[in-house]
């Protein structure tokens, strides 16, 4: 097991005994020195101590509050889809996970989100850098762009933006309620009043719940736009073959091993397991996990071991996992599984809020 694995689990309580104890105990020190930090970062920036820098065009931020799992990269896509619609050209800068550049600007295996927004968005520039300000002016310099859509930018202060958008996780909205690195909080929940939107994700999850976490929201945030969406699964698709989506039925009664790198492991399983399959193993890796030629060869012999024919992973997973495994045994199938955010209620008072962003 990972490092990172081990601290998730003793972050959230799975993990048990005197040892797990101590280290939260450790950590909830820690997290005090991190919100005094986070605290004085706040206070710089609302009396102006250190600036807010225009890109040049309009700017939409997509962020959240805690780490992972919330639904960021769905949404990016589903706004770059609007503007598209709507005859504006998108550009997204994202700080992407353990990025580096090689020859002709391509991404390495680690930044998977511009991967999977490049193979989504062959028309959409897309950006991956920790200084959003220059990925702009490079994107200005040689594309055509009317909007910035900045992905994982609540925590970008240094960038002014014309919409903060705030995503919400229903089904776990803040963790354990403490900040880093005890909890999952980014911020304290005083920050959600720079929010402009508050989109509520996995809202079909939760019963008898959504009201109270409104009301919560709304006491930090009254004058914010609520808007509910869902992950909403499409079809499937073979890795490295260019075939049309197979249908979502074509896995049920089928037995099959789920492997995803992702902040919400769990959703991805009561997903797949709703769509019929008989899940028979799991290998959950840390979030943004580059999975190694020896990661790939275990999960593959350990199907085969156990008679699965089907691997499922999740298209943030794909962009990383390498190809090689159909050739350790033909007869074992690799599906990505490709899934949409679907806007429930509140798309209305959304798309006038975009509408009012002047981008042409």
């Amino acid at each position: 097991m990972s490092f990172r694995l081990f601290l998730y689990e003793v972050i959230t309580g799975r993990r048990h005994g005197l040892g797990a104890a101590g280290m939260r105990w450790a950590l909830r020190v820690l997290s005090v020195g991190y919100a005094f930090a986070v605290q004085v970062w706040c206070v710089a920036y609302e009396r102006r101590l250190l600036p807010e820098r225009a890109l040049g065009k309009p700017v939409v931020s997509v962020g959240n509050i805690t780490w992972g799992g919330v639904g960021k990269t769905p949404f990016v896509e589903w706004l770059a889809r609007y503007f598209l619609e709507q005859n504006v050209r998108p550009a997204i800068l994202t700080r992407g996970y353990m990025p580096s550049a090689g020859r002709g600007g391509s991404f390495s295996p680690g930044s998977d989100e511009a991967l999977m927004l490049k193979k989504r968005f062959p028309g959409v520039p897309v950006r991956t850098g920790r200084d959003r300000r220059k990925s702009a002016q490079q994107l200005l310099s040689q594309h055509d762009v009317d909007v910035f859509i900045l992905d994982d930018g609540f925590q970008q202060r240094g960038v002014r933006r014309d919409l903060n958008i705030v995503l919400v996780d229903a089904t776990d909205p803040f963790g354990n309620g403490f900040l880093l690195p005890r909890g999952s909080l980014r911020e304290p929940l005083s920050s959600l009043r720079r929010a402009d939107v508050f989109v509520l994700t996995k809202t079909d999850q939760v019963t008898g719940r959504l009201d109270i976490l409104k009301d919560r929201l709304k006491a930090w945030n009254p004058a914010a736009v609520f808007v509910e969406t869902v992950h909403q699964p499409v079809s499937f698709s073979c890795l490295g073959m260019a075939q049309p989506g197979m249908a979502l039925s074509a896995i049920k009664g089928q037995s099959v091993c789920l492997v995803s790198g992702i902040g919400d492991p769990r959703s991805f399983e009561k997903t797949v397991g709703g769509l019929g399959a008989v899940i028979q193993d799991t290998k959950f890796f840390p979030d943004h996990h580059h999975f190694s030629a020896g990661e790939v060869e275990s999960v593959a012999r350990s199907c085969q071991e156990q008679g699965i024919g089907v691997i499922i992973m999740t298209a943030k997973d794909a962009v990383k996992w390498t190809e090689d495994v159909q050739c350790l045994a033909s007869n074992l199938k690799v599906l990505v599984l490709n899934m949409e955010i679907k806007i429930t209620k509140g798309k209305d008072d959304l798309c006038a809020r975009l509408r009012t962003l002047h981008c042409r």
